[in-house]
Order: C-alpha cells, then sequence, then structure tokens
C-alpha cells in the first residue's frame, strides 16, 4: 500500500500537517454522519485509530433480516496521524483485525454508524452478532424502508452464536463514555454557578473585579 500513502501526500495541501484516513470496502455502507464523527474526534494527535464498535449487517433487498454486531477492529477503521519526514502509515498499514491495541484506538460506542452487506455475492461474510427485532429506519443510510430481524427467523433462537463477551463489552464502553458525560456536565453546572451567581447585584461586583482579577 506505498503507493495509496504516496499518492495521499502529493495531494495534500503543503501547509497540512495531518491526514485522516478511512478505510471502506465497496460494498458497504456507512451513516450520514460518518465523516463528522470522525472529524470531531480529531484534536491534533500524533497517531490514533478511530473504530466504530457497533456495526448493521443488512442486505438491502432483505428487510426482515438485520443483525448488529460489535466489532473492536474492523474494515470501517479510520487513522488520525500526523505526517513525518517519513510519511505517513495509512489505514491500510495493519490488517482491519489488528487495530484494538491499548493507547492506539480510540472506540466509538453508539450508533451504529456502518453496515456490512451480507448478500449471495459475499462468500465468506455471513450474519454475525444479534438479531435486531426492533424496526429500524436506515434512511440515513441511503436506504428505504424500515429493517428488523423476523422473530421467527432460525437465526432469532441461535443464542449461542451470539458474541456475548462482545456484547459485555461493547455496554461496559457505553456505561464509561455515559459515566463520562455526566460528570463533564456536572463540572459545567458547578463553572455557571461560579461564574454567574443568583444574585444580579453580585454579577455586576463580579464584572466590576474581572480587570483587576485579569490584568492586561
Amino acid at each position: 500500500m506505498q503507493k495509496h500513502t504516496s499518492d495521499l501526500l502529493e495531494l495534500k495541501p503543503k501547509d497540512c500537517q495531518y491526514i485522516i484516513t478511512t478505510r471502506l470496502d465497496n460494498d458497504d455502507l456507512i451513516h450520514r454522519r460518518f465523516v463528522e464523527i470522525v472529524q470531531s474526534k480529531f484534536n491534533y494527535q500524533s497517531y490514533i485509530a478511530i473504530n466504530f464498535t457497533e456495526v448493521y449487517m443488512l442486505n438491502p433487498l432483505d428487510e426482515n433480516r438485520l443483525h448488529v454486531e460489535f466489532q473492536f477492529s474492523n474494515h470501517f477503521v479510520s487513522l488520525i496521524e500526523k505526517v513525518s519526514d517519513a510519511g505517513i502509515r495509512g489505514c491500510y498499514s495493519k490488517d482491519d483485525r489488528f487495530w484494538d491495541v491499548k493507547g492506539e484506538v480510540q472506540q466509538i460506542a453508539g450508533g451504529p454508524y456502518c453496515a456490512e452487506i451480507i448478500s449471495d455475492r459475499n462468500l465468506v461474510n455471513d450474519y454475525r452478532g444479534f438479531p435486531v427485532l426492533k424496526k429500524r429506519d436506515l434512511s440515513e443510510f441511503s436506504l428505504a424502508g424500515d429493517f428488523s430481524n423476523n422473530w421467527y427467523s432460525k437465526s432469532t433462537f441461535q443464542i449461542w452464536k451470539m458474541s456475548w463477551f462482545k456484547a459485555y463489552r461493547y455496554y461496559k464502553l457505553r456505561h464509561m463514555e455515559k459515566k463520562e458525560k455526566v460528570l463533564n456536565s456536572k463540572s459545567y453546572e458547578v463553572l455557571l454557578q461560579f461564574v454567574l451567581p443568583k444574585s444580579s447585584d453580585c454579577i455586576f461586583r463580579c464584572v466590576c473585579c474581572l480587570p483587576s482579577m485579569f490584568p492586561l
């Protein structure tokens, strides 16, 4: 994949110091907000992979079959990296199953924001993970109609084939993300209460004191 990275370096503006590359198969789908969310995770990291852990399994021609699998390293991975004298590695520098490395990947729980196509043309891929029994509107994937897995489908009852350990890890990650958001919101609330006291008189006195607190 050396040609892939060299082509990117030739196309980038001269003053561009960071590049984000995303791995995609030509027969898979991404959510309309996929690129937006990947870009929102950029924070001048030298090297970090962005992985969406929740992936739909579907056939666009079959609205009665829908699975979701939890993947911590998949072929939708994006790589944020700083351009060095040696160039960049790019998202194809590793096999799609080897990105789950502590300190080198940021797992995104939520979505799903990507979908793997399962059809008769796939010789290897098959429905994996858990059946989705509640109807889902997939218009954000540019698909018309509501998709779900039939209750009477054989896959609905094959619980021994479902990835329970991955599900446990996924929901643990979701819990940690929600806990972090709550802590951040509480910190923001405390900050607002400090900066904006309830008394208008206090606000006036705080504003008057600002120049002396923060001299130019």
